[in-house]
């Protein structure tokens, strides 16, 4: 908000770009219209132009919130564009939106931007590559904040972006919209294990490494000083590098960590957090039972020695695991020693930012709006 107040001052336009984007105005734009016009009652015919204008598909999106909607005479519909429910299993979208402004924001986030694991950083400090290189070359923004006048708006325009992206990587596959729209990828369930070691910010791993100090700034070779950090401090505990088991990372990280001393408090940060999630989440629970699996591993024969092919997995671990990342980016900033709440509050940030949808469902029997 204060970098858009900016402009309200002479200094802080000069150094803004300022650009208005246009589109022509379809036969399709102008159908919507007409059954706004052909529906609504006379009463609230002046809301019509300010829906339109601002709601894509106002007929699906608007919903009983809106008394206009409410209110309409649904039986003078003159059939105006819509998705269908059979044209949204099938990954079937408009070949474009009944909608100008829906357009722009389109050509602003394609879907091969919106694939992208993250946006494009506004003030990059690393070198960039791939797409993200593309749009720091070309001055694209990777970020956009959307001011609309109604509610139904931000919804409206998220899900139809998201749905024009799954449109694209999903239309040829044999995935199932309904189940895909339910699905939970990143929830704690029985059996996950290996979820619990993603996020989890290692304070063994967060102590022992620290990739700025590699004089290589290949990955290859970050990851090589990683490898080198991780054998050295093994080695301190009487741990070898021999064999060629290939056990979970979430097993060895267990039992590294009580070799280590901070597994006790580490298990109590998620045991703690499990008992305050399973009080407002629908994972029934399932999260302390992961954790006490967690804990049973730690506690069984201590580790002796981990195959080379092990320290590998654990150097990428070290070096893009979310858990790990947030909690050694809060090493550097705010430099105290690991503790039980940080590591819950590191972990519980760690699951919240997986939270993974592939949007609402767009059609919804009866009212006919997403």
């Amino acid at each position: 908000m204060s970098r858009t107040e900016r402009l309200a001052h002479p200094d802080g336009s000069r150094s803004v770009d300022i650009r208005t984007e246009t589109t022509d105005l379809h036969v399709k734009d102008l159908r919507v219209y007409k059954e706004m016009a052909a529906t609504f009652r006379e009463t609230d015919r002046a809301w019509i132009v300010p829906y339109w204008s601002s709601i894509p598909l106002p007929a699906q999106t608007m919903g009983p919130s809106y008394l206009a909607w409410k209110q309409r005479d649904s039986a003078k519909s003159i059939g105006a564009p819509a998705l269908s429910e059979g044209d949204r299993n099938s990954f079937c979208r408009p070949s474009e939106w009944p909608h100008p402004r829906l357009r722009i924001l389109e050509r602003l986030a394609p879907p091969e931007k919106l694939a992208l694991p993250w946006v494009t950083p506004s003030l990059p400090w690393w070198t960039l590559a791939g797409k993200w290189k593309t749009d720091s070359q070309t001055g694209a923004a990777g970020k956009g904040l959307v001011f609309s006048r109604y509610r139904a708006v931000p919804q409206t325009v998220a899900a139809f972006l998201s749905y024009s992206l799954e449109c694209k990587y999903l239309s040829n596959s044999k995935v199932d919209y309904e189940a895909t729209s339910r699905r939970s990828a990143l929830q704690a369930r029985p059996k996950r294990e290996a979820l619990l070691g993603f996020f989890h910010p290692s304070p063994w791993v967060v102590r022992t490494t620290e990739p700025l100090t590699a004089k290589a700034r290949t990955e290859s070779g970050i990851k090589r000083e990683l490898a080198r950090q991780l054998r050295t401090s093994l080695a301190d505990a009487g741990v070898s590098i021999a064999g060629d088991t290939r056990r979970p990372l979430w097993r060895l990280l267990a039992k590294i960590e009580r070799q280590f001393g901070t597994w006790r408090y580490a298990h109590r940060a998620w045991r703690e957090l499990a008992g305050k999630l399973s009080k407002s989440e629908d994972s029934e629970g399932a999260l302390a039972g992961l954790v006490a699996r967690w804990d049973e591993e730690a506690r069984l024969s201590a580790l002796t020695e981990i195959s080379p092919i092990e320290l590998d997995r654990l150097a990428d671990y070290a070096l893009s695991a979310p858990g790990v990342v947030m909690a050694r980016a809060l090493q550097r900033h705010w430099l105290r020693k690991p503790c039980r709440g940080r590591i819950q509050k590191d972990a519980r940030c760690g699951m919240a930012r997986a939270e993974v949808s592939f949007g609402p469902a767009l059609v919804r029997e009866g009212a006919g709006r997403w």
